[in-house]
């Protein structure tokens, strides 16, 4: 049987990136419902820009009257998530015993460093705007754009920036470097020029004219360099602000190549019940689900190589697109022929035959 909506288990840029690292991973943080305490870090950091505003008195206010009363109630709403070992739903797992309190001395840290300029930039135009099911040639995506501002650049229309916790790298240089998709920025971009046209409601808050969406959504190119991207990196002490070049439509093919080609690995390892593992010394002595994944381990039976498996899966994306995830899949792409069932329900994975050595001529 066909299905018109074929089943999609990773819609999202963050989920991608998950299965590309380890897929037993991803699996395993989702069937024991937890997060690692870096993660549970970063949800309280966007989770304190997102509530940093409140509108009262038909006006948008900051929250907190000071850094110091900002940093106060973070910490006592953070040393709740400590005692109940919880957020948002997620049980909490530490790598190390100190990790809950090294993660609140981060988060005091980055209250009193950007309460004074987020005071300072002001109330965004829309903050932590979520959306569903945004489908584009029979793909559908979702995730959710941390802000969209007013531009403050010349002939830029609209602005979306992305909040980081951590170190985040400057733009580099090398024009080569450059050219390397951001799928994050990218398929925020999607979701803007989807919804400016779907939504009226949407485009009067991001004050699009109706003109401007349709113009956007006319022209094949599909992306258009009047958006101005940003990273804000949060824990950064000196200028937060990170520019990230226009979005080009390159990028965007590169997006679907990798959504492809990851969502018939998940489904081909759903049908078969076997999430093979990326054993790294490093990252697996330090994984918050190392014991769980040991237990899959004496039950099922490994895939063998990772690499193996990703070769065989119709195209691969090409090199931009492996460069651009840096490390996330560490195999070499190459392109192989589409699968003809199209049928994700019933999709198999064929695996390449063994060469046959030729035979010796006896004449020779």
């Amino acid at each position: 049987m066909k299905y018109k909506t074929p089943y999609v288990p990773l819609k999202s840029v963050t989920s991608l990136v998950e299965f590309g690292n380890c897929p037993r991973l991803h699996y395993l943080s989702r069937t024991n419902n937890a997060t690692s305490g870096r993660f549970a870090k970063g949800i309280k950091a966007h989770s304190i820009v997102e509530h940093f505003w409140a509108y009262k008195n038909n006006v948008w206010q900051p929250k907190y009257k000071s850094a110091e009363s900002m940093k106060n109630a973070v910490r006592a709403s953070w040393i709740q998530n400590i005692k109940h070992k919880r957020i948002h739903g997620l049980e909490i797992r530490w790598s190390y015993e100190s990790e809950p309190w090294v993660a609140l001395h981060d988060l005091e840290k980055l209250c009193l460093l950007n309460y004074d300029r987020l005071v300072a930039e002001g109330p965004p135009l829309i903050s932590e705007h979520e959306f569903n099911a945004i489908r584009t040639a029979n793909r559908y995506f979702s995730g959710r754009i941390d802000e969209i501002r007013q531009p403050t650049q010349q002939g830029k229309i609209v602005r979306i920036r992305d909040y980081k916790t951590g170190h985040v790298k400057q733009p580099s240089q090398d024009s080569e470097k450059q050219k390397n998709p951001d799928f994050q920025l990218t398929l925020y971009v999607l979701a803007l020029l989807v919804e400016s046209r779907l939504s009226p409601e949407f485009r009067r808050a991001i004050n699009i004219p109706e003109e401007k969406a349709k113009e956007w959504n006319e022209n094949n190119t599909l992306f258009t360099p009047e958006i101005e991207l940003e990273y804000y990196a949060l824990e950064s002490e000196n200028n937060p602000i990170v520019s990230v070049r226009p979005i080009k439509r390159l990028d965007y093919l590169e997006l679907c190549r990798t959504y492809d080609l990851l969502n018939r690995y998940a489904i081909f390892l759903q049908l078969q019940h076997e999430f093979p593992a990326h054993k790294s010394m490093y990252k697996c002595d330090y994984c918050f689900l190392s014991k769980e994944c040991e237990d899959m381990s004496e039950q099922l039976e490994e895939h063998g190589e990772f690499s193996q498996l990703l070769l065989n899966l119709g195209d691969a994306p090409e090199p931009a697109a492996a460069r651009s995830l840096s490390g996330v899949i560490g195999v070499s792409f190459r392109k192989k022929r589409k699968p003809k069932d199209k049928d994700y329900k019933q999709l198999t994975l064929p695996f390449p035959r063994k060469k046959r050595a030729k035979k010796k001529d006896n004449n020779s």
